[in-house]
């Protein structure tokens, strides 16, 4: 058998190989807590900036549909001015051409009539 201070030393040295490795493993665990912790951080501060960059998104997009209703109105209002000035405009340009029409028949008649047909 082994002498007791042979045993003794061991198990003091075992005690010590024991300790270093726990404060090994509870350094680690703390780095890691501490790297989560960063992470976790990080990520609400990603959170927080996409959260104010999409509600940025939304007014823009909001103003942009305001635009387009207020656009279509105006377009809108426009088209039916347009519509009436093209009815008051034709009805006036068909009057004129039938006048022309009829003047340019009946000069025709009279330059026949005037001069008749040469033999």
């Amino acid at each position: 058998p082994a002498p007791q201070g042979a045993v003794s030393t061991h198990k003091k040295q075992s005690a010590v190989e024991l300790d270093a490795v726990l404060q090994h493993h509870q350094d680690m665990q703390e780095k890691l807590a501490e790297e989560m912790l960063s992470l976790a951080r990080s990520l609400k501060n990603n959170t927080l900036a996409a959260q104010n960059v999409i509600k940025q998104d939304n007014q823009t997009l909001s103003h942009s549909l305001r635009m387009a209703d207020q656009n279509f109105e105006k377009l809108k209002d426009e088209s039916d001015r347009l519509e009436q000035h093209a009815k008051k405009s034709v009805n006036w340009l068909l009057w004129i051409m039938l006048i022309v029409v009829c003047f340019i028949f009946i000069s025709m008649i009279l330059f026949i009539r005037i001069f008749p047909k040469l033999k």
